[in-house]
């Protein structure tokens, strides 16, 4: 009988440690795509300031 308790807390905390290891992954791959969507926009906003100063100079000399 005592071997069964311990058997049954054994894959008790494999269960958990799985899941808890699931649940770390999804975060960290949630996290991922935070940053890179994040990464996109500031590049969008860069060249879009950029293409902005370029038009402004180009209309401003009238070339």
């Amino acid at each position: 009988m005592g071997n069964e308790w311990i058997l049954s807390l054994c894959l008790l905390l494999c269960v958990f440690q799985q899941w808890f290891w699931f649940i770390d992954r999804k975060s960290h791959k949630e996290n991922m795509k935070a940053r890179k969507a994040m990464f996109r926009g500031e590049q969008f906003a860069q060249t879009y300031r950029m293409w902005k100063r370029f038009y402004r100079e180009f209309s401003v000399n009238g070339e």
